[in-house]
């Protein structure tokens, strides 16, 4: 090494010009680069071929069935799915989505509820976009307590039907004690993340959270917050609703079904429903988790799909009777008209119908945008993120 090409003896840098400079710099480019590639062999492709993304197949999800006979059935989903039955299925698509529920008080007056704040309405004819006031998802809507339609979703919305449009619900309850005087005042929004279910008797959501009809005179509020047998407090995920007190029953996405009681006082409560030798009570009345409910009246059964592709029957003491179908796929939604004809939605456009012999898949029309990438959701339809 000669004098002025390094360092002097102190540790002083001598300087260099810059084409020296150039050269050092490229040098340890190569250097890295050689480095980069150490252990690769002469036969190594130099360059990764990246195989293209397959194309989505197309693929919907139907998420609930109303009707009011085997000749008028209404099911909704997502993208933005409503599909008619009357003998054959019709397809219309709305610019929304996701809808998440469909109901009405007859063939001429249906609703249907869905994210950022849908609400559709059917009048026989057509259907039409009703402003909700709201931006927040919707999960279900139908008539509920005081005999008046609500939709309710996030963050405890609660809305009413009021003349041609919607209003926000007074957003409080009271709860009671033993003794019927109020302990203290609760909001909704505070209390629970999610409303999910509407029955004429209650409303209820997350954390196994119900509010019902306030039948304490003398007290301003609309709502009283409802007894509700779940000491785990689960998601509320399935109802079946009825205008009949004792025919109304609630169930949770870890299997457990809550029937309707009324005492000699007339305090409601829902209970769990029990097995009949009333062992088993917890942790569930069923082994998997409850995404849709329908009772057959006449027969006394109670019928529920769960998201592991089952529909099962379970009579009104709590015995379970059978599983009635078993296929792949998330079932969503049952509903008939009687027990030889019921309806049951799932994923992936899958649609069962039961004529009290045999379960059919039947084929129904696809969007055009089925294909499109879809908002992750589950069994009701509420967006995972």
């Amino acid at each position: 090494m000669t004098q002025g090409t390094s360092s002097d003896r102190r540790g002083a840098a001598a300087p260099r010009s810059p084409a020296a400079f150039r050269v050092l710099v490229a040098l340890a480019v190569l250097s890295l680069a050689s480095l980069a590639f150490i252990g690769c062999g002469e036969d190594d492709p130099p360059t990764v071929t990246q195989l293209p993304f397959p194309e989505p197949t197309p693929s919907f999800r139907l998420m609930s069935v109303w009707g009011t006979g085997p000749q008028d059935v209404f099911v909704v989903g997502q993208p933005g799915v409503i599909l008619h039955y009357d003998g054959d299925w019709t397809l219309a698509t709305v610019p929304d989505t996701t809808l998440t529920a469909v109901w009405g008080t007859s063939s001429t007056d249906v609703y249907a509820c869905g994210h950022r704040g849908a609400i559709w309405h059917y009048d026989g004819s057509g259907w039409s976009r009703q402003a909700s006031g709201t931006g927040r998802d919707l999960f279900d809507i139908g008539r509920g307590p005081y005999g008046e339609i609500y939709a309710v979703g996030k963050q405890g919305t609660v809305l009413r039907r009021s003349g041609a449009g919607w209003t926000p619900e007074e957003n409080r309850a009271y709860r009671y004690a033993v003794t019927g005087v109020p302990i203290d005042t609760l909001i909704f929004n505070l209390e629970w993340n999610t409303v999910t279910r509407i029955t004429p008797y209650a409303i209820g959501g997350d954390r196994a959270n119900v509010i019902m009809e306030n039948a304490q005179e003398g007290f301003d509020h609309r709502w009283l917050w409802g007894n509700f047998e779940d000491p785990l407090y689960n998601l509320i995920s399935a109802a079946c609703a009825s205008d009949v007190l004792l025919d109304n029953y609630m169930a949770s996405d870890s299997g457990k079904l809550f029937y309707l009681s009324e005492n000699l006082d007339g305090a409601r409560e829902w209970k769990l429903l029990r097995r009949p030798n009333g062992i088993q009570a917890f942790p569930s009345t069923y082994p998997e988790g409850i995404s849709g409910l329908w009772l057959d009246v006449a027969a006394g059964t109670l019928y529920l799909t769960t998201p592991y592709g089952k529909v099962s029957t379970i009579s009104r003491n709590g015995a379970l009777s059978s599983t009635v179908l078993s296929a792949s796929g998330w079932f969503t939604d049952i509903w008939g008209s009687s027990g030889t004809d019921i309806f049951v939605t799932g994923y992936n456009g899958v649609l069962y119908h039961f004529d009290g012999n045999n379960w059919t898949l039947m084929t129904v029309p696809v969007p055009q945008n089925a294909g499109k990438a879809l908002p992750p959701a589950e069994g009701s339809g509420r967006s995972v993120f």
